[in-house]
């Protein structure tokens, strides 16, 4: 009786450090953050999560949610492209679980913005900032560019890429997203 109590306490025990093991291999995560502006009555949900069996091979999605907590604009790319830059090679270092939830804590860490202190778009300059340190893009037209700024929208800017970021502009009623300015280089 003792041994058959001993290897059932034996086997349990293996049993856990097999679902240890299995636990620390799966990189299922989540950062939310929630923002809001004051001003006018904006509200975007940033949800961050990967997926993957592994960290340095998992997949990243931040979603941008309206009030209602549908997506409004997601964001896809490689963990590792994010963190690190460029796709995993076969022989990637290990990311941790811990270092990929803090990545995502940071990637939801966003501030309230509003358009207004976005550069400006001069009119004779192809570009908004054009001149600045940092070459700025945008899919409006200048004139739809200025306007947002004028009405001093809510925006909130996302890293894309280690070093890409993108603006987004979230409508109060709706909660629905637009690009408005991006910076790559």
């Amino acid at each position: 009786m003792r041994f058959s109590i001993f290897c059932i306490a034996i086997l349990a025990l293996s049993a856990c450090g097999q679902a240890e093991r299995g636990a620390d291999a799966d990189c299922a995560l989540t950062a939310t953050n929630e923002l809001a502006w004051p001003d006018n009555g904006a509200r975007t949900t940033l949800v961050a999560s990967t997926e993957g069996e592994r960290c340095e091979t998992a997949n990243a999605r931040l979603e941008l949610r309206g009030p209602d907590n549908t997506p409004r604009h997601t964001i896809t790319a490689s963990l590792h492209a994010l963190m690190i830059g460029g796709e995993a090679p076969e022989n990637a270092a290990p990311i941790s679980r811990e270092d990929a939830q803090r990545f995502l804590a940071s990637w939801v860490d966003a501030e309230p913005m509003q358009a207004g202190a976005l550069p400006a778009w001069a009119a004779s300059a192809p570009h908004p900032g054009d001149g600045g340190a940092l070459p700025y893009r945008s899919p409006l037209s200048r004139e739809a560019y200025e306007a947002l700024r004028a009405r001093n929208d809510a925006i909130v800017c996302l890293a894309v890429q280690v070093d890409a970021v993108e603006c987004f502009a979230i409508e109060a009623d709706t909660g629905n997203v637009e690009a408005v300015l991006s910076h790559a280089p």
